[in-house]
């Protein structure tokens, strides 16, 4: 049984990620609107006046309020398929760990959609969400890149989502591109209801990024900020 409690985090856009795709980024096919695809909209959408201005910024913050609801459920899933994986890998089972949370998070309520892809080395094991566009890390050192310690990989997870609240709240910022972000502390518990771990589960929107995604970019702030007809 799991137990999650969600923290709040404000961060926003999107990528299709299948099985062993490498990263949140990838070639995007056709698909429907996401809540990611609804946050790039208004947080490029102009404004004229200060009511317009307060409008989108109410429309954004409820975006984020919906996309929390979508990685909550996910999350829980989650973490109780990464927590029977591990218990799994240390009765002996000799697949990746990786494999062993794809078959266990398959079996869960909730996780049928849920996808383990290969996605870099930090950050812990990836999951993808293709029905909602969502992206999830768990905080956990699979590695030894923090030697095993728990409390490193979730400090690392706190200074990330810090580092997207930070761009998506300044104003200076609005012509780039960051993901919705969202952080669930699940509490999984064993058959008697006794906690036996608390996972940190980041979620995150898919985010569309292309061989020439950063000089779209800067043409978008080469053009915000030079006057027409400036070199």
């Amino acid at each position: 049984m799991a137990e999650p409690r969600a923290v709040p985090v404000a961060a926003v856009p999107e990528s299709d990620l299948s099985p062993h795709a490498e990263g949140p980024a990838g070639a995007v096919a056709a698909r429907p609107d996401t809540v990611g695809d609804e946050a790039a909209r208004l947080r490029n959408k102009p404004t004229l006046t200060a009511h317009d201005h307060l409008e989108r910024l109410e429309e954004l913050a409820g975006v984020r309020r919906a996309f929390q609801r979508i990685t909550e459920g996910a999350s829980d899933a989650i973490a109780r398929a990464f927590h029977d994986a591990k218990q799994r890998k240390r009765c002996g089972d000799d697949r990746t760990l990786q494999a062993i949370t794809q078959e266990c998070v398959g079996r869960l309520r909730g996780g049928e959609s849920l996808r383990v892809v290969n996605a870099g080395i930090a950050g812990g094991v990836k999951v993808a969400d293709p029905s909602t566009g969502a992206f999830f890390k768990i905080a956990e050192d699979t590695v030894g890149i923090y030697k095993g310690s728990s409390v490193m990989a979730d400090k690392a997870a706190k200074h990330e989502l810090a580092m997207l609240t930070h761009l998506h709240e300044a104003d200076a910022a609005r012509l780039l591109t960051v993901p919705l972000a969202s952080c669930v502390d699940v509490t999984v518990r064993d058959a008697a209801g006794r906690p036996e771990r608390v996972y940190r589960v980041q979620g995150f929107s898919r985010h569309a990024v292309g061989g020439d995604t950063l000089r779209s970019q800067l043409r978008l702030v080469h053009a915000a900020r030079v006057p027409e007809g400036a070199g």
